[in-house]
């Protein structure tokens, strides 16, 4: 064996990236494959599919359901949403203080790989907090009117 041969099998994987060495080429394509299934599983993972409902002004009784845990996992089991509630309670006419107004905060459960799945999810759950917001204080008994999806 000739020095040479041995620089060539230290080189970096940068420096037989650049050779044109027929050798390297399948090793390349390996390595540029797995980079792009990592990207596209960052990018999908990083795909964030969320609304935001502003319940600050709504009827104190409602917005109090709205904010409870039992109603968000009752919204989530329907729908495959998650509901989180953010913001601060501001009194009306209050002068802003820099922070939103007290909301919701719909996004796609984890459970949900597909986009179409992730879409349907988030506006099943603000459709779902939209018809409890349209409705009179005295029938927010429960949560009527939607199924379980799976």
């Amino acid at each position: 064996m000739t020095g040479e041969d041995d620089e060539a099998r230290r080189a970096s994987p940068i420096e037989s990236a650049i050779t044109n060495d027929d050798a390297s080429r399948p090793i390349q394509s390996s390595r540029k494959r797995n980079w792009d299934q990592l990207v596209a599983c960052r990018i999908r993972d990083e795909l964030i599919i969320a609304r935001e409902i502003v319940i600050n002004d709504a009827e104190s009784s409602l917005r109090h359901k709205l904010t409870l845990r039992s109603t968000q996992e009752e919204i989530q089991r329907c729908t495959g949403a998650v509901v989180i509630t953010r913001g601060k309670y501001r009194f009306p006419n209050a002068p802003p203080d820099g922070e939103k107004p007290l909301y919701l905060h719909i996004s796609a459960a984890s459970h949900l790989k597909e986009t179409t799945e992730r879409i349907l999810a988030v506006d099943r759950a603000a459709a779902m907090i939209e018809e409890m917001m349209r409705q009179k204080p005295s029938s927010q008994l429960g949560v009527v009117g939607f199924h379980t999806v799976k």
